[in-house]
C-alpha cells in the first residue's frame, strides 16, 4: 500500500482489506500490535465504533479507519489487523502528516489558472496520495517550462 499523505488538522481514512474476515474483530495499531498500541477495535453491535479521534467502520472483510484532527505526531506506521483463531493477519500502512494549507493553496491557485488539465484538477483532493503530489508537481514543472 502506498503511503498516505495528509495535512495537519485534516482527516485521513485507511482502507483495509483482509480475506474472509467477515465476523472477525478488526483492530488498528500504531507501530506494533501489542495491547498498549491498539488504537481502536470493532465492537459487536456497534458500527461504526469511535474512540477519541479514531473511527473504525466494519464492512465485512474490509474495514476503514479514519483519524480526525491530524497532528504532525500522527506521522508513522500503522497496522490494520484482523483477529484470527490461529494467527492474526496484518497489513502495514504509512502516514505522513504535513503542514498542508500552503500546498493546497498552491495547487488550487494553479488549477484555477488552468495550467493543469481539468482531469488532474478534478482528482485533487485530501488526503493526497504521495504519488498524486509527485504527478501534480511534475505537471506543474512541465507547464512552467512551456510558458
Amino acid at each position: 500500500m502506498n503511503p498516505l499523505t495528509a495535512s495537519v488538522g485534516g482527516d485521513v481514512t485507511f482502507h483495509c482489506s483482509h480475506f474472509m474476515a467477515h465476523g472477525n474483530i478488526k483492530y488498528f495499531c500504531r507501530d506494533s500490535c501489542v495491547v498498549k498500541n491498539i488504537l481502536i477495535q470493532t465492537n459487536a453491535g456497534e458500527n461504526p465504533t469511535r474512540t477519541g479521534r479514531y473511527t473504525i467502520h466494519d464492512k465485512r472483510s474490509d474495514f476503514t479507519v479514519t483519524i480526525a484532527d491530524l497532528r504532525l505526531s500522527d506521522s508513522g506506521t500503522y497496522i490494520c489487523a484482523v483477529d484470527r483463531l490461529l494467527k492474526d493477519t496484518y497489513t502495514y500502512v504509512t502516514l505522513r502528516v504535513f503542514e498542508g494549507k500552503l500546498l493546497l493553496t498552491f495547487l488550487t491557485f494553479f488549477c484555477e489558472l488552468t495550467l493543469f488539465s481539468k482531469n488532474v484538477c478534478l482528482e485533487l483532493k485530501l488526503p493526497f496520495q504521495s504519488s498524486d503530489l509527485f504527478i501534480v508537481l511534475s505537471l506543474f514543472l512541465k507547464s512552467v517550462g512551456n510558458i
